[in-house]
């Protein structure tokens, strides 16, 4: 059993997960989802086989690191690797077995031909990564969910783009009973269908919603029991040079006037020229070979240069630059020689460079949103962050702003957007803070509930 004392609102959620055997931690960041959910296993009446579903990082570092922090006597297994790698793991006596979100339809399909479901109790890290009802992994997780009888979910940011996100995580801990067994009856509903046939959550029915799984989920609020420092925006606005803004505006029509479908927060080609330009460059295809890997033509630096332009201003403090294109990575890896973490650093290789960002031995750390959003606590390494292009999900936006701006944080915290004047850019600042507006509601209206 920890050592570690808990709050009040901690042995709260400990004793709510006893009585009922499934609870949603909809928790800010920082506040001790993990220490009470382990408390809470821990704490069963009887050994509980335990199974930590986790981003992958937070399956390496933060999950077996944090049970040994807080001193709990629990063994663990890590899931990951090659195929045998993970049998071997999964047959290994422990009290914890610990995977990655992308594993679980390997391990649905090991139960089965096992024909057992060797665990107990459930704890779904960052919840939103099966927040889409129609995807392999939630069918995966789905078919497991009957034989595991206690179930957490835990997450800072439950919606990051609408309320239709909330009902496959809820389903997670009800198997259904609040939002409807399954997708097509919550649409059915509490959602509509617009004229290009994509489905929106009727307005009227949020605060049904809330209701509905007020009793299943606990809200706790960072600001209301921790001491966080100040958080404050810097928007830095450059202009694109009168050529690449023609091009612009000539990408924007196309999107305009393309297929509807296609629609702002999509992937479309149009949406991503547009995105690119603001950027300062273009995905250039080869007219003798089209099938070959586009090329990336530089149009102008405004945005790269505007990285040192923050850099300078800030006495050249340790700076982490948020990036969404390769193409920016490689440019502010030539033109500043910074190191990098995303989707192509090794494990090893981005804890080594976290540990050096907090030992305050990296002047600046081009970071991707996908690779650090989740686990990595970077708070002791600065207070600046700089997006030089802007994310298009709340929860990248949410959970990266994080890595900095959290509990053991000693100074204010500063969020530079480098944005490009009159472009989509002001949008996309828009529509983080619409759907930040819709999860802060959400969220009021949960800790209200638990406060009635």
């Amino acid at each position: 059993m920890s050592s570690f004392a808990l709050h009040k609102y901690q042995k709260t959620a400990v004793d709510r997960l006893l009585n009922d055997g499934q609870l949603g931690l909809l928790w800010d960041m920082g506040v001790g989802k993990t220490l009470t959910s382990l408390s809470a296993v821990d704490n069963w009446p009887i050994p509980l086989r335990t199974l930590i579903i986790a981003p992958k990082r937070c399956c390496t570092r933060v999950w077996p690191t944090e049970i040994e922090k807080f001193g709990f006597d629990l063994d663990v297994s890590l899931l990951l690797g090659t195929p045998k790698q993970r049998l071997k793991a999964l047959d290994k006596p422990a009290d914890v077995k610990v995977i990655n979100p992308e594993g679980i339809n390997w391990l649905y399909e090991t139960c089965k031909k096992a024909k057992d479901v060797p665990f107990d109790a459930l704890l779904v890290d960052e919840s939103t990564e099966f927040k889409n009802a129609t995807g392999i992994r939630f069918k995966a997780l789905k078919q497991l969910i009957p034989h595991i009888p206690v179930r957490m979910i835990l997450t800072g940011t439950p919606i990051p783009q609408s309320y239709a996100d909330l009902w496959a995580q809820i389903f997670i801990l009800d198997q259904g009973k609040r939002l409807g067994k399954n997708i097509t009856e919550f649409r059915r509903r509490y959602c509509y269908r617009d004229y290009w046939k994509k489905w929106h959550v009727n307005e009227f029915a949020c605060p049904e919603i809330d209701e509905l799984i007020s009793d299943i989920v606990s809200r706790i609020d960072a600001a209301d029991h921790l001491d966080m420092p100040d958080l404050r925006f810097n928007r830095v606005v450059i202009e694109l040079p009168k050529k690449v803004k023609e091009a612009y505006d000539q990408g924007l029509w196309e999107l305009q006037n393309e297929d509807p479908e296609i629609g702002f927060d999509s992937t479309g080609a149009s949406f991503t020229r547009v995105r690119t330009l603001c950027s300062g460059f273009a995905y250039v295809a080869d007219e003798i070979n089209p099938d070959a890997p586009q090329e990336t033509k530089w149009l102008h630096k405004e945005k790269v240069d505007a990285i040192g332009e923050i850099h300078a201003g800030i006495g050249h403090k340790p700076l982490l630059v948020a990036f969404n294109f390769r193409a920016e990575r490689e440019a502010l890896v030539e033109k500043y020689k910074c190191d990098f973490i995303d989707g192509t650093t090794s494990s090893r290789q981005g804890d080594n460079l976290v540990d050096k960002w907090c030992r305050g031995e990296l002047s600046m750390l081009a970071i991707h949103p996908g690779a650090v959003k989740y686990g990595l606590n970077m708070q002791s390494g600065g207070n600046h962050l700089a997006w030089i292009s802007l994310p298009t999900s709340l929860a990248d936006w949410q959970q990266t702003n994080a890595r900095l701006y959290r509990q053991g944080q000693k100074d204010s915290v500063t969020i530079h957007s480098v944005i490009a004047h009159d472009t989509v850019d002001a949008r996309l600042i828009n529509l983080m803070e619409s759907k930040e507006t819709t999860q802060d509601a959400f969220l009021r209206a949960m800790k209200d509930a638990v406060n009635a």
